[in-house]
Order: structure tokens, then C-alpha cells, then sequence
């Protein structure tokens, strides 16, 4: 017979509320690991793999460093309207988001004019092309833990 002096005890609910949402968290976790690397390694399939990928985003640098020309005349042109016409002035931050804007914008119209076969490239061309695209991928994050994320040490 239970003894009826002692407090009746915890439903079993609460403790395993905590586990199971622990559990449950991971697996969330997990499975959109396993769906963003999915989606990025069906990208980069569908780019001609990573060499074929990086020499793509090199080839986009380089338009849009072509790109660089019409998208800095284009913004004198927005500045001196403004500054002229309408006697108003455009902040620096407005103005970083616009000639960024312009460049991918230009860049995107020179690569679509462009040829995307790079068969004819030998090694070194390849080679070349891919550290480009590499470079163009790895400095913004490197560039952000150097300024941002460390402290110089002394």
C-alpha cells in the first residue's frame, strides 16, 4: 500500500518537457544543416563544380570591376541632379548602398553579354580564375573578423 503522508510526486512531463526540447532543438539544427548544404552542393553541381563555380564568380568580379566606370558616372549624374535640381543632399550611407547597387547591377548586365564557356582556358588560366573567385568569396568574411571580431594583441 503507497504511503498516503508523503507529497505526491512530480508528474514526469515537466523534466522530460526540457529534454524533449532539447531533443528537438539538435534535430531542427541538424536537418537544416543537411538542407543548406544540400542546396549549396546542388549549386555548386549545377555551376560545373567548384572550379566551374569559382571561375563564375570570377568572371562576375571582373564585370563588375568593368562595371566600376558607368555605375560611378551614373551616381555623379544622381548626385549633381539632386545637388542641382533639387538642392537637396544625399547621405554617405545612401550614397555607399546606391554605388554598390549600381555596381552588381552594371556587373550583372556585362556578364550576361558575356561568354560563359571557359573550355578553352588551360591550367594556369583555370587556376587563375579560381584563386579570383576564392578571393572574391573569402575576403569579406576575413576582412570582417580582422576589423570587427579581434583585438590586436600585446
Amino acid at each position: 500500500m503507497a504511503d498516503q503522508s508523503s507529497p505526491p510526486a512530480q508528474p514526469p512531463d515537466r523534466q522530460n518537457h526540457s529534454t524533449f526540447t532539447a531533443l528537438k532543438s539538435g534535430i531542427d539544427n541538424v536537418l537544416w544543416v543537411i538542407a543548406t548544404a544540400g542546396t549549396i552542393a546542388g549549386f555548386v553541381n549545377s555551376a560545373g563544380g567548384v572550379v566551374g563555380f569559382l571561375m563564375q564568380v570570377a568572371a562576375f568580379t571582373c564585370a563588375c570591376l568593368l562595371g566600376l566606370l558607368p555605375a560611378i558616372l551614373t551616381l555623379g549624374g544622381i548626385v549633381w541632379i539632386f545637388d542641382s535640381g533639387f538642392n537637396r543632399d544625399i547621405s554617405d550611407r545612401a550614397l555607399c548602398v546606391l554605388l554598390g547597387s549600381l555596381i552588381v547591377l552594371a556587373g550583372w548586365l556585362i556578364y550576361r553579354q558575356g561568354s560563359t564557356n571557359y573550355e578553352d582556358l588551360n591550367t594556369t588560366g583555370k587556376v587563375f580564375m579560381s584563386a579570383i573567385g576564392l578571393g572574391t568569396l573569402v575576403a569579406p568574411p576575413l576582412m570582417l573578423i580582422y576589423y570587427k571580431h579581434s583585438t590586436p594583441m600585446s
